[in-house]
Protein backbone atom coordinates (compact mmCIF):
# COMPACT_ATOMS: atom_id res chain seq x y z
CA UNK A 1 0.00 0.00 0.00
CA UNK A 2 1.35 3.81 -0.71
CA UNK A 3 2.34 6.07 1.86
CA UNK A 4 0.90 9.20 1.78
CA UNK A 5 3.12 12.30 3.41
CA UNK A 6 1.63 15.63 3.43
CA UNK A 7 3.68 18.74 4.06
CA UNK A 8 2.74 21.08 7.12
CA UNK A 9 0.59 23.75 5.35
CA UNK A 10 -2.62 25.86 6.17
CA UNK A 11 -6.12 25.20 4.77
CA UNK A 12 -6.08 28.36 2.32
CA UNK A 13 -2.54 27.13 0.98
CA UNK A 14 -1.43 24.59 -1.77
CA UNK A 15 -0.48 21.51 -0.23
CA UNK A 16 2.94 19.28 -1.11
CA UNK A 17 2.16 15.45 -1.03
CA UNK A 18 4.90 12.70 -1.25
CA UNK A 19 3.81 9.88 -2.28
CA UNK A 20 6.12 6.44 -1.44
CA UNK A 21 5.45 2.59 -2.56
CA UNK A 22 7.85 -0.13 -3.25
CA UNK A 23 10.53 -0.10 -6.25
CA UNK A 24 9.08 -0.37 -9.50
CA UNK A 25 5.57 0.70 -8.48
CA UNK A 26 3.92 3.20 -10.51
CA UNK A 27 1.18 5.53 -8.82
CA UNK A 28 -2.22 6.78 -9.92
CA UNK A 29 -4.79 8.85 -7.89
CA UNK A 30 -8.05 10.35 -7.94
CA UNK A 31 -9.56 13.75 -5.73
CA UNK A 32 -12.91 13.23 -6.00
CA UNK A 33 -13.08 10.04 -3.25
CA UNK A 34 -13.53 7.68 -5.61
CA UNK A 35 -11.39 4.64 -5.89
CA UNK A 36 -8.23 5.25 -8.27
CA UNK A 37 -7.59 2.69 -11.52
CA UNK A 38 -4.81 2.79 -13.91
CA UNK A 39 -6.96 4.85 -16.42
CA UNK A 40 -6.54 7.98 -13.67
CA UNK A 41 -3.82 10.38 -13.14
CA UNK A 42 -0.15 9.12 -12.59
CA UNK A 43 1.81 10.40 -9.86
CA UNK A 44 5.26 11.44 -11.94
CA UNK A 45 8.13 11.38 -9.21
CA UNK A 46 6.43 10.16 -6.47
CA UNK A 47 5.11 13.93 -5.58
CA UNK A 48 1.71 15.29 -6.21
CA UNK A 49 0.87 19.27 -6.15
CA UNK A 50 -2.53 20.57 -5.27
CA UNK A 51 -3.95 24.59 -5.60
CA UNK A 52 -6.39 25.76 -4.02
CA UNK A 53 -9.63 25.78 -5.72
CA UNK A 54 -10.93 29.40 -4.02
CA UNK A 55 -13.89 27.31 -2.45
CA UNK A 56 -14.58 25.95 1.24
CA UNK A 57 -14.28 22.23 0.92
CA UNK A 58 -12.06 19.13 1.61
CA UNK A 59 -11.43 16.75 -1.12
CA UNK A 60 -10.79 12.78 -0.73
CA UNK A 61 -7.33 11.77 -2.00
CA UNK A 62 -6.72 8.71 -2.77
CA UNK A 63 -3.56 6.62 -4.44
CA UNK A 64 -3.02 3.25 -5.19
CA UNK A 65 0.36 1.59 -6.19
CA UNK A 66 0.54 -0.97 -9.31
CA UNK A 67 3.38 -3.39 -10.77
CA UNK A 68 2.85 -5.41 -13.48
CA UNK A 69 -0.95 -6.53 -13.23
CA UNK A 70 -0.84 -6.18 -9.05
CA UNK A 71 -2.91 -3.71 -7.51
CA UNK A 72 -2.65 -2.27 -4.49
CA UNK A 73 -5.61 -1.41 -1.93
CA UNK A 74 -6.49 2.43 -1.57
CA UNK A 75 -4.34 4.88 0.40
CA UNK A 76 -6.04 7.80 1.53
CA UNK A 77 -6.25 11.48 3.15
CA UNK A 78 -8.55 13.98 3.43
CA UNK A 79 -6.89 17.53 2.47
CA UNK A 80 -9.14 20.78 3.89
CA UNK A 81 -9.07 23.70 1.27
CA UNK A 82 -10.36 26.77 2.38
CA UNK A 83 -10.74 30.25 0.26
CA UNK A 84 -7.92 32.71 1.87
CA UNK A 85 -9.70 35.20 4.39
CA UNK A 86 -8.19 38.91 4.86
CA UNK A 87 -7.69 39.44 8.35
CA UNK A 88 -7.85 43.40 9.33
CA UNK A 89 -7.01 45.53 12.31
CA UNK A 90 -8.36 48.71 12.51
CA UNK A 91 -6.97 50.81 15.58
CA UNK A 92 -9.30 53.06 17.40
CA UNK A 93 -6.35 55.66 17.63
CA UNK A 94 -2.85 55.35 15.68
CA UNK A 95 -0.06 56.57 17.43
CA UNK A 96 3.82 55.61 17.05
CA UNK A 97 4.28 55.36 20.91
CA UNK A 98 1.31 55.10 23.24
CA UNK A 99 0.79 56.15 27.15
CA UNK A 100 0.81 53.30 29.96
CA UNK A 101 -3.02 54.97 30.30
CA UNK A 102 -4.05 55.54 27.13
CA UNK A 103 -7.47 53.02 25.64
CA UNK A 104 -6.89 51.71 22.79
CA UNK A 105 -9.52 49.45 20.89
CA UNK A 106 -8.92 47.42 17.96
CA UNK A 107 -11.40 46.41 15.43
CA UNK A 108 -11.25 42.74 13.78
CA UNK A 109 -12.96 41.48 10.72
CA UNK A 110 -12.21 38.72 8.72
CA UNK A 111 -15.61 38.19 6.32
CA UNK A 112 -17.90 35.40 7.69
CA UNK A 113 -14.84 33.53 9.27
CA UNK A 114 -14.38 32.74 13.56
CA UNK A 115 -11.73 34.77 14.24
CA UNK A 116 -8.77 33.75 16.88
CA UNK A 117 -6.21 36.67 18.59
CA UNK A 118 -3.27 36.32 20.86
CA UNK A 119 -1.57 39.32 22.71
CA UNK A 120 1.67 38.99 23.98
CA UNK A 121 4.42 41.23 25.89
CA UNK A 122 7.75 41.93 24.97
CA UNK A 123 9.81 44.17 27.32
CA UNK A 124 12.06 47.17 26.58
CA UNK A 125 14.74 45.06 25.19
CA UNK A 126 12.24 43.38 22.96
CA UNK A 127 12.51 39.89 24.86
CA UNK A 128 9.10 38.09 25.96
CA UNK A 129 7.31 34.94 24.34
CA UNK A 130 5.21 35.49 21.14
CA UNK A 131 2.94 32.48 21.44
CA UNK A 132 1.73 30.67 18.49
CA UNK A 133 -1.91 32.91 17.39
CA UNK A 134 -3.53 29.31 16.74
CA UNK A 135 -3.48 28.73 20.61
CA UNK A 136 -5.43 32.22 20.90
CA UNK A 137 -8.69 32.90 22.10
CA UNK A 138 -11.87 33.56 19.97
CA UNK A 139 -13.23 37.29 19.64
CA UNK A 140 -16.39 38.43 20.83
CA UNK A 141 -16.04 42.01 20.95
CA UNK A 142 -13.52 44.49 19.86
CA UNK A 143 -9.92 43.90 21.95
CA UNK A 144 -8.59 46.78 24.66
CA UNK A 145 -4.57 46.41 24.64
CA UNK A 146 -3.95 46.08 28.05
CA UNK A 147 -0.98 48.63 28.27
CA UNK A 148 -1.65 49.31 32.02
CA UNK A 149 -0.78 46.02 33.37
CA UNK A 150 2.86 46.83 32.28
CA UNK A 151 4.43 49.38 34.74
CA UNK A 152 7.45 49.62 33.27
CA UNK A 153 6.46 49.81 29.45
CA UNK A 154 7.59 48.02 26.46
CA UNK A 155 5.72 46.32 23.26
CA UNK A 156 2.22 44.77 22.66
CA UNK A 157 2.02 42.45 19.97
CA UNK A 158 -1.42 41.73 18.55
CA UNK A 159 -1.77 38.44 16.24
CA UNK A 160 -5.18 37.32 14.77
CA UNK A 161 -6.20 34.77 12.37
CA UNK A 162 -9.46 33.59 10.62
CA UNK A 163 -11.03 29.92 11.02
CA UNK A 164 -13.38 28.10 9.15
CA UNK A 165 -14.88 24.47 10.07
CA UNK A 166 -11.78 24.45 12.76
CA UNK A 167 -8.90 25.06 10.46
CA UNK A 168 -6.94 28.19 9.57
CA UNK A 169 -8.52 30.32 6.46
CA UNK A 170 -5.60 33.41 6.31
CA UNK A 171 -2.49 34.41 7.35
CA UNK A 172 -1.96 36.13 10.37
CA UNK A 173 -2.42 39.33 10.80
CA UNK A 174 -0.21 41.39 13.14
CA UNK A 175 0.54 44.68 14.77
CA UNK A 176 2.99 45.86 17.50
CA UNK A 177 2.38 48.55 19.90
CA UNK A 178 5.22 50.80 21.35
CA UNK A 179 4.09 51.90 25.30
CA UNK A 180 5.64 53.61 27.91
CA UNK A 181 6.17 53.12 30.99
CA UNK A 182 3.75 54.16 33.87
CA UNK A 183 4.48 57.33 35.28
CA UNK A 184 6.87 57.71 32.34
CA UNK A 185 9.23 60.52 33.05
CA UNK A 186 6.79 61.99 35.32
CA UNK A 187 9.03 63.07 38.05
CA UNK A 188 11.42 66.00 38.18
CA UNK A 189 14.15 66.35 40.46
CA UNK A 190 16.99 69.41 40.05
CA UNK A 191 16.27 69.28 36.83
CA UNK A 192 16.36 65.05 35.82
CA UNK A 193 13.44 63.23 34.87
CA UNK A 194 12.18 59.64 36.69
CA UNK A 195 10.07 57.50 35.55
CA UNK A 196 9.71 55.69 38.75
CA UNK A 197 8.31 57.17 41.45
CA UNK A 198 11.09 55.67 44.09
CA UNK A 199 14.05 56.66 42.03
CA UNK A 200 12.86 59.98 42.01
CA UNK A 201 12.58 59.88 45.63
CA UNK A 202 15.92 58.48 46.27
CA UNK A 203 17.18 61.48 44.19
CA UNK A 204 15.45 63.86 46.57
CA UNK A 205 16.98 61.98 49.63
CA UNK A 206 20.38 62.42 47.88
CA UNK A 207 20.36 65.73 46.81
CA UNK A 208 20.24 69.45 48.73
CA UNK A 209 17.01 69.60 46.69
CA UNK A 210 13.53 69.05 48.51
CA UNK A 211 11.29 70.02 45.65
CA UNK A 212 9.63 66.88 43.53
CA UNK A 213 8.01 68.20 40.20
CA UNK A 214 5.64 66.73 38.11
CA UNK A 215 5.37 67.14 34.18
CA UNK A 216 2.48 64.98 33.72
CA UNK A 217 -0.02 63.08 35.89
CA UNK A 218 0.61 60.49 37.99
CA UNK A 219 -0.92 57.17 39.24
CA UNK A 220 0.72 55.53 42.11
CA UNK A 221 -0.51 52.65 44.19
CA UNK A 222 -1.52 51.86 47.73
CA UNK A 223 1.08 52.06 51.04
CA UNK A 224 3.11 54.68 49.76
CA UNK A 225 6.08 55.37 52.25
CA UNK A 226 7.44 58.93 51.61
CA UNK A 227 11.28 59.59 52.13
CA UNK A 228 13.15 60.91 55.76
CA UNK A 229 12.76 64.32 54.51
CA UNK A 230 10.79 67.19 54.07
CA UNK A 231 9.49 67.59 50.52
CA UNK A 232 7.44 69.87 48.08
CA UNK A 233 5.14 68.33 45.66
CA UNK A 234 4.39 70.58 42.93
CA UNK A 235 3.52 71.10 38.93
CA UNK A 236 6.17 72.27 36.70
CA UNK A 237 5.52 75.51 35.06
CA UNK A 238 2.92 78.19 36.02
CA UNK A 239 -1.02 77.27 35.18
CA UNK A 240 -0.67 73.77 34.77
CA UNK A 241 -2.25 71.25 37.30
CA UNK A 242 -0.92 67.56 36.98
CA UNK A 243 -2.90 64.97 39.28
CA UNK A 244 -1.51 63.25 41.80
CA UNK A 245 -3.17 60.13 42.38
CA UNK A 246 -2.60 57.46 44.84
CA UNK A 247 -4.60 55.34 47.47
CA UNK A 248 -3.02 55.89 50.40
CA UNK A 249 0.44 57.61 51.55
CA UNK A 250 2.26 57.49 54.94
CA UNK A 251 4.45 60.19 55.69
CA UNK A 252 7.62 60.23 57.57
CA UNK A 253 8.86 64.24 57.19
CA UNK A 254 6.54 67.22 56.63
CA UNK A 255 4.91 67.70 53.37
CA UNK A 256 3.62 70.40 50.90
CA UNK A 257 1.58 69.92 47.76
CA UNK A 258 1.37 72.78 45.53
CA UNK A 259 -0.38 73.68 42.33
CA UNK A 260 -1.42 69.90 41.57
CA UNK A 261 -4.98 67.86 41.76
CA UNK A 262 -4.58 66.50 44.70
CA UNK A 263 -6.28 62.75 44.51
CA UNK A 264 -5.10 60.91 47.65
CA UNK A 265 -7.89 58.25 48.91
CA UNK A 266 -5.92 58.46 53.01
CA UNK A 267 -3.11 60.45 53.54
CA UNK A 268 -1.09 59.91 57.25
CA UNK A 269 0.68 62.72 58.66
CA UNK A 270 2.41 59.66 61.09
CA UNK A 271 2.51 62.88 63.21
CA UNK A 272 4.14 65.22 60.78
CA UNK A 273 2.74 68.37 58.80
CA UNK A 274 0.75 68.46 55.81
CA UNK A 275 0.05 71.60 53.95
CA UNK A 276 -2.11 71.99 50.44
CA UNK A 277 -1.79 75.35 49.49
CA UNK A 278 -4.45 77.44 47.98
CA UNK A 279 -3.65 76.51 44.65
CA UNK A 280 -4.02 72.72 45.27
CA UNK A 281 -7.51 71.38 43.86
CA UNK A 282 -9.56 67.69 44.50
CA UNK A 283 -11.18 66.32 41.83
CA UNK A 284 -14.37 64.72 43.25
CA UNK A 285 -13.80 60.69 44.11
CA UNK A 286 -16.54 58.61 45.05
CA UNK A 287 -14.20 57.27 48.26
CA UNK A 288 -13.27 60.68 49.20
CA UNK A 289 -10.02 62.40 50.29
CA UNK A 290 -9.72 61.44 53.93
CA UNK A 291 -6.41 63.32 55.93
CA UNK A 292 -5.21 61.41 59.07
CA UNK A 293 -3.27 63.69 61.68
CA UNK A 294 -2.33 59.79 63.35
CA UNK A 295 -0.60 56.66 61.38
CA UNK A 296 -2.62 53.58 59.52
CA UNK A 297 -3.27 50.57 61.18
CA UNK A 298 -1.24 47.73 60.10
CA UNK A 299 -0.64 44.20 61.49
CA UNK A 300 2.28 43.78 63.92
CA UNK A 301 3.05 47.10 63.32
CA UNK A 302 3.34 50.21 65.98
CA UNK A 303 0.32 51.76 65.67
CA UNK A 304 1.11 54.57 68.18
CA UNK A 305 2.10 57.83 67.39
CA UNK A 306 3.72 60.77 69.16
CA UNK A 307 4.37 64.41 68.30
CA UNK A 308 4.52 67.52 70.17
CA UNK A 309 2.27 69.32 67.61
CA UNK A 310 0.44 68.23 63.92
CA UNK A 311 -0.26 71.25 61.79
CA UNK A 312 -2.86 70.54 59.02
CA UNK A 313 -2.90 73.01 56.74
CA UNK A 314 -5.52 72.43 54.16
CA UNK A 315 -6.14 74.98 51.47
CA UNK A 316 -7.64 75.04 48.27
CA UNK A 317 -10.48 73.77 46.36
CA UNK A 318 -11.84 70.22 47.43
CA UNK A 319 -13.43 68.66 49.59
CA UNK A 320 -11.92 66.38 52.52
CA UNK A 321 -12.79 64.87 55.67
CA UNK A 322 -10.09 65.57 58.02
CA UNK A 323 -9.54 63.64 61.70
CA UNK A 324 -6.85 64.28 64.33
CA UNK A 325 -6.49 61.07 64.79
CA UNK A 326 -4.75 58.16 63.24
CA UNK A 327 -6.94 55.35 61.20
CA UNK A 328 -9.34 53.13 63.43
CA UNK A 329 -6.99 51.28 65.89
CA UNK A 330 -4.48 53.79 66.35
CA UNK A 331 -3.29 56.19 69.13
CA UNK A 332 -1.90 59.63 68.90
CA UNK A 333 -0.57 61.33 71.80
CA UNK A 334 -0.23 65.13 71.45
CA UNK A 335 -1.94 68.34 70.48
CA UNK A 336 -2.95 68.92 66.75
CA UNK A 337 -4.14 72.20 64.96
CA UNK A 338 -6.40 71.70 61.88
CA UNK A 339 -6.70 75.42 59.44
CA UNK A 340 -9.51 74.62 56.39
CA UNK A 341 -9.15 77.38 54.17
CA UNK A 342 -11.82 77.69 51.69
CA UNK A 343 -12.63 73.80 51.20
CA UNK A 344 -15.51 71.79 51.77
CA UNK A 345 -16.08 68.52 53.43
CA UNK A 346 -16.13 67.07 57.33
CA UNK A 347 -13.64 66.97 60.44
CA UNK A 348 -13.70 65.16 63.31
CA UNK A 349 -11.38 64.80 66.65
CA UNK A 350 -10.59 61.22 65.67
CA UNK A 351 -11.91 58.49 63.57
CA UNK A 352 -14.33 56.18 65.63
CA UNK A 353 -12.48 53.41 66.91
CA UNK A 354 -9.16 55.45 67.14
CA UNK A 355 -7.85 57.78 70.34
CA UNK A 356 -6.05 61.26 70.44
CA UNK A 357 -4.61 62.20 73.97
CA UNK A 358 -4.29 66.17 73.17
CA UNK A 359 -6.11 68.57 71.93
CA UNK A 360 -7.85 69.01 68.22
CA UNK A 361 -8.47 72.49 67.00
CA UNK A 362 -10.19 73.16 63.94
CA UNK A 363 -10.18 76.86 63.15
CA UNK A 364 -9.50 78.11 66.57
CA UNK A 365 -12.00 75.82 67.46
CA UNK A 366 -11.61 72.91 70.10
CA UNK A 367 -13.00 69.68 68.90
CA UNK A 368 -14.06 67.56 72.13
CA UNK A 369 -15.64 64.11 70.73
CA UNK A 370 -15.57 62.53 67.72
CA UNK A 371 -18.97 64.32 66.10
CA UNK A 372 -18.03 65.56 62.72
CA UNK A 373 -18.22 69.30 61.97
CA UNK A 374 -19.04 70.26 58.28
CA UNK A 375 -16.76 72.39 56.27
CA UNK A 376 -18.07 75.31 54.25
CA UNK A 377 -16.63 77.58 52.05
CA UNK A 378 -15.16 79.67 54.40
CA UNK A 379 -13.48 76.65 56.44
CA UNK A 380 -15.82 75.72 59.06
Amino acid sequence: MPVITVAQREAYESAEISVSADSGCQLYYTIDGSEPTAENTAINSNTLHLEPTGQDETILLKVIATKGDKKSEAASTTLPFRRERQVTLQVSREAARYDNDDNVLVAVNADDAEILYTIDYLDNQKQGTIRDVRTGISITENIGLPFSQYANGGTLVLQAIAIVDGVVASPAARLDFAFAAKNDNAFVVDGISYSLFDDALQAIEDSTENILYLQKDVELGSDVLFPNKAITIASTGSGLQYRFHADSIQLQQDITFCNLQYDIGNLYANGHNITLTEDVTAPFSLLGHRIFAGCPYAEGVPFITTAELVELTIGGNGNYTIYGSGAVGTSLTGNVRITANGITGKAARAIWGSTVNGTVVLNETELNDNIQVELGGDGQ
